[in-house]
């Protein structure tokens, strides 16, 4: 039992890993471009959208 159970874990660890980076890179490629082409205002409404979002999360 303790073999699944590590197994199990290993592999979600891994998929939370892989989804990790991806969201980095997809941060990277597609979001940060495109704020670049809103007027300042809209760039901070998002920012300001995603903190709040975030926030309450981390504590």
């Amino acid at each position: 039992m303790e073999k699944i159970l590590h197994s199990i874990f290993g592999s979600l660890h891994i998929l939370a890993v892989e989804t990790w980076i991806g969201s980095m890179i997809y941060s990277m490629f597609a979001v940060a471009p495109a704020l670049k082409h809103l007027a300042p205002p809209g760039a901070r409404h998002q920012h300001d959208r995603r903190r709040a979002f975030f926030i309450p999360h981390l504590g």
